[in-house]
């Protein structure tokens, strides 16, 4: 599990969370999947369903 939480005033948290998720799943070599704070699945580079 992996956090990412921006340090700076002008970039927010996100910014850098999708140039990461980007970049992991530019590969194709791993299965990611990004959760919001409330812990719901808001991105995957895989079918996930909706069962959650």
């Amino acid at each position: 599990m992996l956090t990412v939480i921006s340090r700076s005033y002008e970039v927010a948290s996100s910014e850098p969370a999708e140039r990461m998720y980007d970049g992991l799943t530019a590969s194709g070599g791993r299965l990611v999947v990004v959760f919001a704070y409330d812990g719901m699945p808001i991105a995957a580079d895989f079918g996930i369903g909706d069962d959650w």
